[in-house]
């Protein structure tokens, strides 16, 4: 396994060294599937819970990976956040991160609200086609043939509970 040290030109390894305080990132280890034409890779602590390695600067935990971005490529453009493009949250390697929206970043992740927008149809097959305000406002993305086939069957049940003794089916009529 390759160190990430020695992935790294002088001089972005004086500047990972001044801005973390200390050698630590040469411990750093590459691994893993390249993606991008460079491996992933991690530092040896634990990663948390939610993926994520955080380490101590200057009395503050911070993310990891940002702090590895910020050294090497620059700052964080405001209102951006850092993307894994590989997916592995654990990745410090700063060629493997893109600054996109929130928003961009939530639409790439796995996530059930992700994978419902990447949806083009519905459960029965049809191609969504239509983008409806609704009464909270927000949009929501409607099939045209089952919203149809929806509104047809609501009406004929209202027709049928709007004839006489309808709404007694099953009792006795009094």
């Amino acid at each position: 396994m390759a160190r990430v040290v020695d992935r790294l030109s002088t001089l972005e390894r004086w500047r990972v060294k001044t801005l973390s305080g200390h050698d630590r990132w040469a411990r750093a280890e590459a691994f893993g599937p390249d993606f991008n034409g460079s491996p992933c890779m991690h530092l040896p602590q634990i990663p948390q819970r939610n993926g994520y390695v955080r380490v101590w600067r200057n009395g503050r935990s911070v993310l990891a990976h940002r702090l590895i971005y910020e050294a090497l490529i620059g700052p964080i453009p405001e209102g951006l956040e850092l993307d894994h493009l590989c997916r592995d949250r654990a990745c410090i390697n700063p060629w493997h991160l893109e600054p996109v929206t929130p928003r961009e970043n939530s639409l790439r992740s796995q996530s059930i609200p992700a994978e419902n927008a990447r949806k083009t149809r519905c459960i029965h097959g049809h191609q969504f086609n239509a983008e409806v305000v609704d009464g909270r406002g927000g949009v929501k993305r409607i099939c045209k043939a089952c919203n149809a086939r929806r509104s047809r069957e609501w009406e004929a049940r209202r027709k049928r509970l709007k004839t006489p003794g309808a709404w007694c089916v099953g009792r006795d009529r009094r």
